[in-house]
Formats: structure tokens, C-alpha cells, sequence
């Protein structure tokens, strides 16, 4: 289990108030809050046109706060709005006065009432019309070519490593705020992934993020810790404990043909209606406890990787393999699985 956060606390599987399970009903607003609810977000204006004046969100933290409602901080810097500039220091500074005041002014007397923080609302399609200055094409190819990433591949994979990139660009800007809060409150980011189909450029992109908590809206993807049900006006938590697991394997291998390869595996397992969670290969001694089967791309797997599939087959776990056996204790091949499922 993670450190304690004040009473709260998470792992890759669900979240805890004082070590028992604890199973957030978040209202979107206060205007929507029901009895079932036992957390309700509150809006605050971080942006750089912002007043700062907090006056309103004190008071209705201190009428939730009487209500035994639990609060979840949904912070607004935006950083999609036109002149924001994400490589520029001067936009970075006024907005993280902007944080501490935040800080000093709401979280830190409502921490005990705090489930979490909002670092960023949006959507992909917000991300692809982020706003960067003449550099970025410099920037990209600079990335891509650390990573041996083939831009020539085609134009829709070109297209996903704009996004990839962006998105890299905009969780390390997010994670310099979001670490300022690590020890008070769990950090979130909401994003929509309506019309993104390739389910596997959606997880590479999703994992930037990581360590913060995904609320996800629009998702049919396993990595979600809240989705957001708007007819309800909540979010709601999943409550799958699936015991299948789907290696995700290290980024300097992510060619086309592999993201291909991966979403042909998760759209099967979609098709067969088959509970899975999707972890990185380097994190796959985390999900031990959890899983029961792995499943992996056999000539995608890292040496490192291959020592966390023996391990795992050591602690007598399965090993489900899409390739080449592995040669690991009764493993079986993914079309036998899928066969049999």
C-alpha cells in the first residue's frame, strides 16, 4: 500500500480511507449532489487572468466539511487557452504563485477534508491544439530521434507522436505543480478520450501521466481509477478486479507495428469481453497481488522484462504468450487463450 495521505490513500487499484477500501461517489457539483454522494468537486480559478479570490470556494468547503463530504479540487490554470506557453518561464512562474495560494488558502485548512486534486480538465483533441512557439518542430524531431521513433512511417502514426509528444510536454509542466501536493492530497487529471479508437495509442499516451489518477469520460480502456458518468453527474470508480494482465512493453520499442500488434490483443480481449488491466512491463512487480495471467508480445519483451515474467511464473502465475513461447512453466499461447474464453 502507498504512503498515507492524511487518511486517504491509492495504489493501482483502488483507493483507501484510513486502510479500508473506499469507494469515492463524486458529485460534479454542488448542484448535483445527492446523499450517495460522499465527495463533491469545487472549481477554482488558477488561470493568469484569475483575481484569485477564493471566497466563494471557502465557504462551500466549510459547508461540505460539515456535511461529512469529502472534497475534490478541480483546478483551473488554463493552460489550453491561446498565448499560454508552456516552454515559457515567466507563464510558469505567475501560475505557481497562483498554486500557493491555493495552498495556503484552501488545501492546507481543508487537507483533512481533501479526497484529491484536479490538476487538468480536456480532452485529446484539446492537447492536439495545444499552443507551442516556433519551436516546436525542432523540439518534436529532437524527441523522436532520442527514441529512434520512425516519423516516415506513415502519416497516422506521425500524427500519434505529435499527440505523444504534446502530451509529454503538458504532464511534465502538470507534474511540477502536481508534486508540490504529493505529501497533502491525490493528484487526478480528467481527460475525454472520445473518437480515439486505437486503443493502444491510447494507453501510451495516458500513461504520461502516471503517477496522477485518471478520470477518464468516453473510455472502453482498463486504466481508468474514476470514469465520469454524466448522466449521473458523478464520477464513479472501477470496481473490476480483473485477474489478466496485459504487459505493455517499454516505449523504445513502440514502432507501429507494435501499437498495431498490442491493439489487435486488446480489441480481441474487448470482443471477448474478457476483464484485463493494462500495466508497463517496468511496473509488473506492482501487479503480482492482483493477477493471476500475463500477457505478453514475446519479441517486444526487454531482458528486464523477461526477468519479471520468470519471476512471476516463480510466484506461480501464468504466462500467455502472442509470438514465440517463452519457454516459461505452463504457458500457453493467446490464440489457445482466446480459443478457450
Amino acid at each position: 500500500m502507498s504512503e498515507v495521505i492524511e487518511g486517504f490513500t491509492q495504489d493501482h487499484f483502488g483507493f483507501y480511507l484510513d486502510e479500508k477500501p473506499f469507494d469515492p461517489k463524486i458529485a460534479l457539483s454542488q448542484s448535483v449532489l445527492k446523499q450517495a454522494h460522499n465527495v463533491c468537486k469545487i472549481y477554482v480559478d488558477l488561470s493568469m487572468n484569475s483575481t484569485l479570490d477564493v471566497e466563494k470556494q471557502r465557504k462551500l468547503a466549510e459547508t461540505l466539511a460539515a456535511e461529512g463530504t469529502y472534497i475534490l479540487w478541480d483546478l483551473d490554470f488554463k493552460l489550453l487557452q491561446s498565448g499560454v506557453n508552456l516552454h515559457f518561464e515567466g507563464h510558469f512562474n505567475i501560475l505557481n504563485r497562483a498554486l500557493t495560494h491555493f495552498i495556503e488558502q484552501l488545501l492546507d485548512p481543508y487537507r483533512t477534508n481533501t479526497f484529491g486534486v484536479c490538476f487538468f480538465s480536456g480532452s485529446l483533441f484539446d492537447i492536439d491544439h495545444l499552443y507551442f512557439d516556433r519551436g516546436f518542430e525542432s523540439y518534436f524531431h529532437e524527441w523522436s530521434q532520442d527514441l529512434c521513433l520512425d516519423l516516415s512511417s506513415s502519416v497516422e502514426y506521425a500524427n500519434h507522436l505529435k499527440r505523444l509528444y504534446k502530451t509529454v510536454v503538458l504532464s511534465e509542466y502538470i507534474h511540477k505543480f502536481s508534486s508540490r501536493i504529493f505529501d497533502l492530497a491525490i493528484p487526478f487529471v480528467e481527460i475525454d478520450v472520445a473518437l480515439e479508437h486505437n486503443l493502444a495509442n491510447l494507453y501510451q499516451i495516458l500513461s504520461k501521466f502516471d503517477p496522477m489518477k485518471l478520470i477518464l469520460a468516453n473510455h472502453s480502456i482498463p486504466i481508468a481509477d474514476l470514469s465520469v458518468d454524466l448522466k449521473e453527474g458523478c464520477f464513479n470508480a472501477d470496481k473490476a478486479k480483473p485477474d489478466v494482465g496485459l504487459c505493455f512493453p517499454d516505449e523504445s520499442v513502440c514502432s507501429e507495428s507494435a501499437l498495431k500488434k498490442l491493439n489487435s490483443i486488446i480489441q480481441k480481449l474487448n470482443e471477448k469481453q474478457i476483464p484485463y488491466r493494462i500495466f508497463p512491463e517496468s511496473e509488473g512487480m506492482n501487479y503480482w497481488d492482483q493477477l493471476e495471467k500475463i500477457i505478453v508480445i514475446s519479441d517486444l519483451l526487454s531482458v528486464q522484462g523477461m526477468r519479471v515474467i520468470q519471476g512471476f511464473c516463480a510466484a506461480m502465475g501464468q504466462v500467455i504468450f502472442s509470438g514465440i513461447p517463452l519457454n516459461t512453466y505452463g504457458e500457453i499461447s493467446f490464440e489457445d487463450f482466446i480459443s478457450t474464453n
